[in-house]
């Protein structure tokens, strides 16, 4: 299941990875022949099969990479859902014409199953100073919700939490749910009561994101030890004046401790974290900002296994395609 520059969320498909990614070789006059090899990045694509990323073109000039083999980390533990690819066409030219570099074209690897992201609105404004909410509807597609047969390994009935990325400066979200997931009150369910993968009779999950602008900072004021350490220290002197009448010879001992009282009294002002100053607000920029929002995996849930029964637990893994809210910060 690919992504293509961003354009479309999901392009329909519903087994792994059946896009197959079409380029177009023009000439003002002619018919180029010959090969395009599909790089991605500064690499061959797909090198673990042989050739697969060197096509022919037709008579149409035309070359087709079948994006079937762009690699996904398979069986790790904790990898991401997404898989990003950079992919460049560079036609190898013929006798009649040069070879050339085309543009490039990201692809996102997602693995199945997976949730779709929605928000009405598509996009916030939100004045700096103040906050703003969209409504999200999390979606089933390939099969998240679904138990799994038999209720094994492959289970994908976890709760869901989201996260959000790309923040403006001095911002921050907050998400809330409507109907939380009975354990986990920052989570939602997408239960599904469907009998196979194909993930029907899905409910969506439901929840709110809130951008708030203008984060305000500051630092507590703590007025103990200077008073302490002012009191501390005149009950010090005191101490002394009540032993005035005493024998002459103790005089350099008051003039000691009122030295050293002084000095105390000093040492703990200057530990001081007082802040006199009030809460600084920073502000947050005007401007435009793409935030992204994803759903991770969480909880746990008990299996039965041949063995017994078994608590496996939610991976932390992202589970939703690439979804993007625009934020216009006035």
């Amino acid at each position: 299941m690919l992504e293509q520059n961003g354009s479309t969320p999901y392009d329909g498909s519903t087994q792994y990875w059946q896009y197959n990614f079409t380029v177009t070789v023009n000439a003002a006059a002619g018919m180029p022949t010959g090969n395009v090899t599909f790089m991605d990045g500064s690499s061959v694509a797909c090198p673990q099969q042989s050739n697969s990323a060197i096509q022919p073109i037709n008579a149409n000039g035309q070359a087709t990479f079948a994006t079937g083999c762009l690699p996904m980390p398979q069986n790790v533990t904790y990898t991401p859902v997404v898989s990003t690819h950079t992919i460049i066409p560079v036609y190898g030219g013929d006798a009649n014409f040069m070879s050339f570099t085309g543009p490039s074209t990201t692809f996102q690897v997602v693995r199945s199953p997976a949730l779709l992201i929605t928000s009405s609105p598509s996009s916030l404004s939100v004045q700096a100073g103040s906050s703003a909410s969209a409504n999200l509807t999390l979606t089933s597609i390939l099969g998240y919700g679904f138990a799994g047969k038999g209720q094994q390994l492959n289970n994908y009935d976890f709760p869901v939490t989201l996260a959000c990325s790309n923040l403006p400066p001095h911002a921050s979200c907050t998400f809330t749910y409507p109907t939380p997931d009975p354990n986990i009150a920052t989570a939602v369910d997408i239960p599904c009561t469907g009998t196979t993968a194909a993930a029907d009779n899905c409910s969506p999950g439901l929840a709110t994101v809130t951008i708030n602008t203008n984060v305000s900072v500051g630092t507590a004021s703590q007025r103990g030890p200077i008073a302490f350490g002012a009191l501390f220290g005149f009950g010090l002197i005191g101490l002394c004046f009540r032993r005035k009448l005493a024998e002459k010879g103790r005089v350099l001992l008051m003039v000691c401790m009122m030295i050293l009282s002084g000095a105390f009294a000093g040492s703990l002002t200057a530990c001081s974290t007082q802040n006199l100053s009030p809460a600084s607000v920073l502000t947050t920029p005007a401007g435009a900002y793409p935030v992204t929002i994803t759903a991770q995996q969480v909880g746990s849930q008990v299996i039965t296994l041949p063995t017994g029964p078994v608590t496996i637990y939610g991976s932390q893994n992202q589970v939703s395609l690439p979804f993007t809210i625009n934020v216009t910060v006035q």
